[in-house]
């Protein structure tokens, strides 16, 4: 999909949810796997336009692919893809009632900041802001690998760095052992924002924003000896990530065992703030709020997949204002889904959140203790368990 910076901001074009809908138009009746019609009348201009691309959540509703436009028929009213999106190899036609947006169009360039590259001449053309002047800068990234890379390195200190404009990640620190990264500005990546794995590693004091996609992958340790990383993040902020895609992208990716991500901030993101996995690992004292703003089957703090994740511990977090820019109220404070099991959740504040407190789908030995859970629209927890020998339910107690 095309990609890149512009003056300092690194939004794509078009992708601001502020036009109808909160900036999304919703299929009608398919006509085919690859083909879906239109009610407005808005896309009839876009029939010369020899560049364009569309997004949505065409299937599942927490599954969003970049598609290109092959063609739009404008008496019938129908947009063609060339081919279907697959999640899993298993192929996902267009199904209505789903949302979607077009972007790279001339046509469409309608307030300041939005832009069109045409490709064919390699013109980009944009409609500066108001606070453009010719001292501004409009950055176009071609570096197609991350700015700093660092393999199997050891008590080394990065600190008081901006990294930015990489179509790739920007950092990636792989089995560092007593690495710190401290203060540094990671921001306007074309993909992740890093990664910091191996042991006794510290992350603080960080900031990451305009992510193409998530924001760090952060594991360590062993999971078959059950030996810990003791790697830990703390201090830091996320937001704002997950430019170009909307969802199954997270601030913080954690995984291993025996690792600590305390006393963060998570905001303004269109999926989760935190995803987790792996065993014992502490999710502690951060502030989680408006995330989840475009997607839906979501969490703040999200786990899937997997009945070995036993020993982690979700305490005393606050999570609050989680809403969807969808049409969906299917956005949760803690998802625990798809079979994760052994997790503890407790003295976390959940509030104003437009679906549940907690999820927890299909898991076992879920525990849920002395949380406080308030102005939930979907409740205040679902807890469904698996039903497979030997049974061992989930908890919910001592909860307000």
């Amino acid at each position: 999909m095309p990609e890149g910076s512009v003056v300092g901001t690194g939004k794509p074009s078009a992708h601001i949810p502020a036009r109808i809908y909160n900036g999304f138009a919703y299929t009608v009746d398919p006509i085919s796997g690859t083909t879906f019609s239109f009610a407005s009348d808005r896309p009839l201009r876009w029939k010369s336009a020899p560049d364009a691309w569309v997004e949505g959540l065409w299937y599942w509703n927490w599954a969003d692919f970049h598609l290109p436009v092959s063609t739009l028929d404008t008496v019938n009213r129908t947009i063609t893809v060339p081919n279907l999106s697959k999640w899993n190899n298993n192929e996902s036609p267009f199904v209505p009632g789903r949302p979607w947006f077009a972007y790279n169009l001339l046509e469409e360039i309608t307030q300041p900041g939005e832009w069109y590259l045409d490709r064919a001449s390699g013109i980009l053309y944009l409609w500066p802001p108001d606070s453009f002047s010719s001292n501004s800068e409009v950055v176009v990234s071609l570096l197609a690998q991350a700015l700093l890379n660092a393999d199997s390195v050891s008590y080394m200190t990065f600190q008081d760095l901006t990294l930015e404009v990489s179509r790739q990640a920007l950092l990636n620190i792989t089995n560092g052992n007593h690495v710190t990264v401290s203060t540094l500005l990671l921001r306007n990546s074309g993909c992740i924002g890093g990664t910091v794995s191996g042991s006794n590693n510290l992350v603080t004091r960080c900031t990451l924003t305009g992510t193409g996609n998530s924001g760090l992958w952060f594991s360590g340790g062993d999971r078959s000896s059950l030996t810990p990383g003791n790697n830990q993040m703390n201090n830091c902020q996320f937001h704002h990530y997950g430019r170009t895609v909307c969802s199954n992208v997270f601030g913080v990716l954690l995984g291993g065992v025996g690792n600590i991500v305390r006393n963060n901030l998570f905001h303004h993101a269109p999926n989760g703030g935190l995803y987790f996995g792996g065993n014992d690992q502490l999710i502690e004292l951060n502030e989680i709020h408006q995330v989840c703003q475009g997607s839906a089957d979501a969490g703040a703090i999200y786990g899937d997949m997997d009945w070995g994740a036993r020993g982690n511990l979700i305490r005393n977090n606050f999570i609050h204002n989680i809403r969807s820019n969808l049409e969906t109220r299917d956005v949760n404070g803690i998802y625990l889904d798809e079979m994760i099991a052994g997790v503890r959740c407790e003295g976390n504040i959940l509030y104003a959140i437009d679906g549940r407190g907690f999820l927890a789908h299909g898991g076992r030995d879920i525990g849920m203790r002395n949380n406080i859970i308030a102005k939930c629209g979907g409740g205040s927890a679902s807890l469904r368990c698996s039903t497979g020998p030997p049974e061992i339910p989930g908890s919910i107690d001592c909860n307000l």
